[in-house]
Order: C-alpha cells, then sequence, then structure tokens
C-alpha cells in the first residue's frame, strides 16, 4: 500500500541495537556483568520476538493512520471519509436480463414478481407489467446471478401466461464505484458542495454504465427532463436509484432514452487532375465519423462544419454537401451513411 512519507516501518536493527546497548548496561551496572549479545541467546531472541510484534502493530497503525487521508484511504475507510460531506458509494446494480411473456388474455404482473430457473437461479420483475394478449411483451428482470439462465418459471403461476422467453442474458450494467472515482467525486463535491437541483448534479447521477451520453435539461418550471443515449435496456431503472434522496423533491423528473436522428450525407467533391479519390474518400468519412462521435445531445451542425471537414487535400478543389435534418434539444445525430462523389 502507497503510504505517506511521514509513515515508516520500524526498523528492526535499529532498534535491536539499541536495546541491547540498554540492556548490556543496565546489566553492568545492577550485576556487575560483562554481556557480549550472541544470535542464539535467550535474550536476543526475546527480544527478536518483541519486535516482530511491535513491528506488525506499527504497521497497522500505520496502515490506519494513511487510511484517514484522501490519497491513500481506500475501501471501508474511504467510504467513511467521504460520509463527511454525506456522500456514498455507488453499490452498482443487481444483473438485469430482458424476457418475453406471452398471453391468451390480458394480465399484470406486480414488481417484485419472483421468477426462477429449474438450477434453482432467481429473479424479480423491476416494475409493474400490463401483459397484453395481442402484443409481444417484454420485461426487465432483476437476479442474483450473472450469466444465461432461464429463469423462466414464475413462482406464483398465473393460467393466463402462456410462454416467458428469455430474451438476454443477466448483465451487470452498472458496476460499484471503484475508489478512485469515489475519491474524484469527493474532491469535485469539496469544489462545490451542493450540486442539488443543479444540471451537473443530474447529468452525474443519471451517468450510468452503458450509457453513452446524458443530458438533463429543463424544458418547464419545476421540471427536469433527463434523456440517455446508450443500449443499457435497465438505464431508466438505475438512474431512478442514483437519483433518489439526491435531488430536490420538488422536481418532477421525465427520463426517456432519446430517437437518434439519422442522417445520410451526400457529398460531391470537384478534385485535381492528380488527385487520389480512394484515399481522399477515406479520410473524409474518417474525419466525419470522428466529429460526429464526439458531438453531445441537442448538439447542432452547420453544413459549413461538414464541408470544411472535407477539405484533406490541397488536390480537394471544391465541396458541396447536401442539406440534412436539424437536431432537436433531445436528440442526438447518428450517420447512417456517408456517399461521397466527384465530378
Amino acid at each position: 500500500m502507497k503510504m505517506p512519507a511521514f509513515l515508516q516501518p520500524l526498523d528492526f536493527e535499529k532498534e535491536r541495537e539499541a536495546i541491547l546497548q540498554d540492556f548490556t548496561a543496565k546489566l553492568k551496572e545492577a550485576k556487575n556483568i560483562d554481556y557480549e549479545p550472541l544470535i542464539a541467546d535467550d535474550y536476543n531472541i526475546l527480544i527478536s520476538c518483541i519486535l516482530y510484534r511491535l513491528g506488525l502493530k506499527i504497521d497497522e497503525l500505520n496502515f490506519i493512520i494513511a487510511n484517514n487521508y484522501l490519497e491513500y484511504a481506500s475501501g471501508e475507510f474511504l467510504d467513511e471519509l467521504v460520509k463527511l460531506l454525506g456522500l456514498e458509494r455507488f453499490k452498482g446494480s443487481a444483473p438485469i436480463a430482458k424476457a418475453k411473456i406471452t398471453c391468451k388474455k390480458d394480465t399484470f404482473i406486480s414488481k417484485g414478481s419472483k421468477f426462477v430457473s429449474q438450477e434453482g437461479v432467481i429473479a424479480y420483475s423491476l416494475e409493474d407489467y400490463e401483459l397484453y394478449a395481442d402484443s409481444e411483451n417484454e420485461i426487465l428482470l432483476q437476479g442474483d446471478t450473472q450469466g444465461a439462465w432461464e429463469t423462466n418459471i414464475l413462482e406464483v403461476n398465473n393460467p393466463l401466461i402462456t410462454d416467458i422467453t428469455m430474451l438476454s442474458e443477466f448483465i451487470v450494467y452498472e458496476k460499484s464505484e471503484d475508489d478512485e472515482s469515489l475519491r474524484k467525486r469527493f474532491l469535485n463535491a469539496l469544489a462545490s458542495f451542493s450540486t442539488a437541483g443543479s444540471k451537473e448534479s443530474y447529468t452525474h447521477y443519471a451517468s450510468v454504465e452503458g450509457v453513452g451520453k446524458v443530458k438533463a435539461f429543463s424544458p418547464s418550471k419545476g421540471v427536469v427532463k433527463i434523456v440517455y443515449y446508450g443500449d443499457n435496456e435497465a438505464a431508466d431503472v438505475l438512474i431512478k436509484e442514483n437519483l433518489q434522496g439526491n435531488i430536490p423533491l420538488t422536481d418532477k423528473i421525465i427520463i426517456e432514452k432519446l430517437e437518434p436522428t439519422i442522417i445520410d450525407l451526400d457529398i460531391t467533391l470537384t478534385l485535381s487532375k492528380e488527385a487520389d479519390f480512394t484515399l481522399i474518400r477515406e479520410s473524409i468519412i474518417s474525419n466525419i465519423q470522428t466529429f460526429f462521435n464526439a458531438l453531445e445531445i441537442g448538439q447542432e451542425v452547420a453544413l459549413n462544419k461538414v464541408i470544411s471537414l472535407c477539405f484533406v487535400s490541397q488536390n480537394v478543389l471544391n465541396t458541396q454537401v447536401e442539406s440534412f435534418e436539424r437536431v432537436g434539444e433531445d436528440s442526438i445525430y447518428e450517420l447512417r451513411t456517408i456517399n461521397i462523389k466527384k465530378i
């Protein structure tokens, strides 16, 4: 473990020499005995035992002292430190899977309904679900074990349900917060003690595993809308859990998975005679993909910006880009195709 420089382990040989010097002097003074220490004599063996135990105790104390400093704290010690600002380590999510339920008549299952597998793996429904006879009803299950488990047996039998099929494995979408992440969050909280109700606070708590991008904004007074972009099927539930107890009670929260604005880019190039079209085309595609991958939710892109990304060589004389749909405040651009031709 990394330690502050002022915390040092016991120097066994230095302490042994000091003890032997004191012992020799006192033995001479008290009994007029000239003691010459030997490695295997009883006194030396006893001193070695005492020093060993003392060294262990000093190491233990050094460990405890070091863990009272943020830079060196870890595990339970760090958990106690961050509690000074009312922070708690994110425990992560239980494994979550998607299942499909078919029923012969409309019915429902309540939140916490128990599902089991033949191997004894247990899962529970994450929410209340209305089930309809004329549709494929997808639900989310929270399990106790990660992996491909067929938790397709409803413990309390519902005669209206005809089939339960697993659509995915049980996946841990959000891992427990590690020491370094918790330490950084503590430092951020020190810089700005209370962020409750702020955009940064909502964005922080909504950033769960499997969600690439998050945006929080207020469409009206007292309402906060959180939109996210990612493939975490359980993101809504995880975000709600993270926000619970960390936001003003007066705020109404809307959580939605955004619908991307899918566009096709049609580009026409005018090139010089010596231009290598294939090489230029690859460079332009790379430029555009890198740029669009870095866009945030609601970030607009000017046509001139796309045009500028096409001038990758002096051999590109002119560029024309067909106009494309504007992105909404709660959407993000997603490229479907990049079509490049030359004239």
